[in-house]
């Protein structure tokens, strides 16, 4: 990852870098390999996380109540998440700190998903509790959103950028996703592995097929895990499997069993019609949250129970 560090490469006149300039940056606090700062910030919120889940906003927040924001569009991510908040005097504005940002992205190959300003990006106070530490934040008509993608030596990396102007001073939300999958055998499973689980077993645990937040819509990277289901199934004609959703306990129980059954539909059909299985050697069931494999009351508790299982049906 550090040979495609993104150097962020600013069009800026000269400006004072007092005041932030001066200040340290938060103890055990670090710029992100991948992206430069804006000249004269200051890190004031710093946290890193190996593994963890990451909502990413595709869309502005909905004015719901609620500790937690909740966006229209999103997508639920896990992987490696660097969550940095900046500040700056405001001298500048956060227009030109954004399109600074906009235009290096750009060059250094990043995709824009989706981006929004002033009152299209919604209440400010819910941008404020999506952030860490709640401290990044913007008046609605100076703040400006953008999320971007790009795939570096296979992975995927999701960036998300907030700029708002709180009037003593300009922040800037930096979130870094670098998409990977848990550390399980489970999710790097190929042809053979699956086959020698199922038959040793009877049943594996699919991690890498995953869906957006709260629906049944495959995220396109799960189709590499479908895949090899399918191939598993074709050799072995006679074969038949449960397929079974499972979630973690988040929400209610009956949306839980609703959803996961959706789920587990889901890869049925995709193994009936892009793999031609029949869909009589195959049943889903939608277990919800009551088949945990972990804690529920941690991060790395829930991504062990969001998973899709194969069992092997005995005749």
């Amino acid at each position: 990852m550090q040979g495609n560090r993104l150097l962020l490469v600013f069009c800026l006149s000269l400006f004072s870098l007092q005041a932030f300039s001066l200040q340290k940056d938060t103890k055990g606090s670090q710029d992100h390999p991948l992206v430069s700062r804006y000249p004269g910030t200051r890190i004031m919120t710093y946290v890193t996380k190996d593994f963890d889940e990451y909502l990413l906003p595709l869309s502005a927040p909905i004015r719901k109540g609620g500790a937690k924001p909740e966006f229209k569009k999103s997508m639920e991510l896990e992987g490696k998440i660097t969550r940095i908040g900046y500040e700056i005097k405001p001298d500048t504005s956060t227009l030109k700190i954004y399109r600074n940002f906009e235009s290096a992205f750009k060059k250094s190959g990043f995709k824009i998903k989706f981006s929004c300003k002033k009152d299209k990006c919604g209440q400010s106070s819910k941008w404020q509790t999506f952030f860490v530490r709640k401290q990044v934040w913007g008046r609605p008509e100076t703040q400006r959103v953008m999320t971007l993608h790009k795939k570096i030596k296979g992975q995927d990396v999701y960036i998300v950028l907030y700029t708002g102007n709180q009037g003593r001073k300009i922040t800037i939300g930096l979130d870094v996703v670098e998409v990977k999958a848990m550390e399980n055998d489970l999710v790097e499973i190929n042809e053979n592995s699956l086959q020698q689980k199922l038959e040793v077993e009877g049943k594996v645990a699919l991690y890498g097929i995953q869906f957006e937040v709260d629906k049944a819509t495959l995220l396109d990277d799960s189709r590499k895990s479908i895949d090899v289901l399918a191939k598993v199934l074709t050799k072995n004609k006679t074969m038949q499997v449960y397929i079974v959703g499972h979630t973690d306990d988040s929400g209610s129980a009956k949306h839980n069993i609703e959803l996961s059954n959706h789920r587990a539909q889901v890869v049925v059909q995709e193994l009936v019609k892009k793999h031609k299985i029949d869909s009589k050697r195959l049943t889903s069931f939608g277990a919800g949250p009551y088949a945990p494999v972990g804690n529920n009351a941690n991060d790395e508790g829930r991504a062990l129970n969001r998973r899709v299982e194969v069992i092997k049906r005995h005749k």
